[in-house]
């Protein structure tokens, strides 16, 4: 099924998680896909792929004073149906599995896959929309790691004078397939890639296969581990310096591992450490190793003088995060398979 015109959704990269460790500099609480057990991941650009009309579904606040009319980047949430129909009363997710919780005005108390019906209607410059939790299930790709996810089927209709649109699904995957969602605590800058709050009061719509979806998939749940999961999101859209611009490609493999052992990595012939990551950016590259040199806007991407010239030189193997852990807070390695002779 093709995706239909209003709405603009693409794939990012491919993710990997397992149980979540407690992640340094994260307040309070410790939390791509696998494609082989050599945590072999592939990877994109988009950051999350839902855009309606030009407006990015980047962070509804769900609960307390703004459950109705409260406003957000201008995007202001007007009304809120609950699985009975009544009037969502309180709604909150939790910061491990994206399981929304719901109590309703009439007395209805809902929970998990019992969410589904849940509709959500919100105002921005690009109209009014309605979205629908059509279904809940578990996410069951075996190579999530971090723990139970749920995934949300969801589809969306725009108001047309008094009338409503049929219901569209929302997410679609890079062969124009219906997708899932996953629900992220948190809103992050469609621009920058930097998140903007962890707050469990805002949700972020995310599709799978797109960078914040993924990186949770991973095994780093931003709930739970929101400087890893920021640093997953540099680290899979190649964002070196830090500031949204991605140099990478949709589908190119990389290697993943980081300092908890949620994704591990082995030494293996042919494979070079092109990078070590932190929530703001690179720390340290291998310019002999990146992904797409074509891509890195560099006129000679091995010259430390021009090429990123404030990120210093890569060293030591993909396994090793030891030294810019120490000084700069390194948390994750990534490492590509590349013939150097």
């Amino acid at each position: 099924m093709k995706r239909p015109t209003a709405l603009s959704v693409a794939l990012a990269l491919a993710a990997a998680a397992a149980t979540p460790a407690c992640d340094p500099g994260d307040p309070g609480e410790p939390e791509l896909r696998v494609l082989a057990d050599n945590s072999a991941a592939l990877n994109g650009i988009i950051l999350n792929g839902i855009i309606l009309n030009g407006i990015i579904l980047n962070g509804i606040l769900l609960n307390g004073i703004l459950l109705n009319g409260g406003d957000v980047e201008g995007v202001t949430l007007s009304a809120s149906k609950a699985p009975d129909g009544a009037k969502v009363k309180k709604i909150w997710i939790d910061k491990a599995s994206g399981a929304l919780t719901i109590k309703s005005k009439a007395g209805g108390y809902f929970h998990g896959d019992e969410v589904a019906g849940t509709e959500l209607t919100y105002s921005s410059e690009g109209g009014t929309y309605r979205l629908r939790l059509d279904a809940v299930m578990p996410v069951d790709d075996e190579e999530v790691k971090g723990g139970p996810l749920l995934g949300y089927a969801i589809s969306y209709q725009v108001k047309a004078g008094e009338l409503w649109t049929d219901p569209s699904p929302l997410c679609f995957d890079g062969q124009e397939e219906e997708t899932d969602a996953l629900l992220l605590p948190g809103a992050w800058d469609h621009q920058s890639g930097a998140a903007l709050t962890h707050d469990s009061k805002t949700i972020t719509i995310a599709c799978r296969h797109a960078a914040l979806a993924k990186c949770a998939e991973w095994g780093y749940r931003p709930g739970l581990m929101p400087n890893t999961h920021q640093t997953c999101l540099r680290m899979t859209r190649a964002d070196y310096a830090g500031d949204g611009v991605p140099h990478t490609a949709n589908g190119t493999p990389i290697h993943v591992a980081d300092i908890y052992g949620v994704n591990t990595e082995e030494e293996a012939p042919g494979l070079v450490k092109e990078a070590e990551w932190g929530p703001h950016g690179a720390l340290c590259l291998r310019r002999a190793a990146f992904r797409h040199p074509e891509l890195t806007g560099c006129d000679d991407p091995e010259d430390k003088a021009t090429c990123f010239p404030g990120i210093p030189e890569c060293w030591g193997p993909p396994s090793s995060l030891k030294v810019f852990l120490k000084w700069w807070g390194a948390r994750i390695v990534s490492a590509v398979e590349l013939d150097l002779e």
